[in-house]
């Protein structure tokens, strides 16, 4: 078993560096004083050579795991989640949107709160979004959002559609 609490998933496709990076810091802080990590799934993104290796020295250095995924170029959200997903380490698994800003200890308060009840899940969407503007807003509803369950269910077969 890990010594993580925590395992934050971004799945993205073609993203640009200044987005996606917002969304990693805010998921960072957003640990508050548990151990987790935040995975970034990059599923068949255009990047290559230099730009690749910028994109993902960037991630790195703001404590994100990359993980990147060669395709034909189609899309997928669920196998851009199964794939950072199966590195994933942590206790808890949540599953995520690239334009989301976490607020401050959500996550912190996540693990604590499925961590200590491993029968529960939460799927929540509201969040601050990144339009392409750069203008943040904040959205409540049903939607894909965040989804967040203890990672013991989620071992051989299971995955994340």
């Amino acid at each position: 078993m890990s010594d993580l609490e925590l395992s934050y998933v971004i799945p993205f496709k073609d993203w640009g560096l200044r987005r996606i990076g917002l969304a990693v810091e805010s998921a960072r802080a957003s640990l508050g004083g548990i151990p987790g990590e935040v995975i970034v799934s990059d599923y068949g993104s255009e990047f290559e050579g230099e730009e690749l290796d910028h994109f993902r020295s960037y991630l790195e250095s703001r404590g994100a795991v990359y993980v990147r995924t060669e395709t034909d170029g189609v899309w997928s959200r669920s196998r851009a989640l199964n794939a950072g997903m199966a590195v994933a380490r942590g206790r808890v698994l949540v599953a995520a949107d690239a334009d989301m800003v976490v607020p401050p200890d959500c996550l912190q308060r996540t693990a604590e709160i499925i961590g200590a009840d491993p029968n529960l899940a939460s799927s929540t969407a509201a969040s601050t979004f990144l339009p392409t503007g750069g203008t943040r807003r904040s959205r409540t509803g049903a939607s894909t959002g965040r989804r967040c369950v203890a990672s013991r269910p989620c071992g051989p077969g299971g995955g994340w559609d």
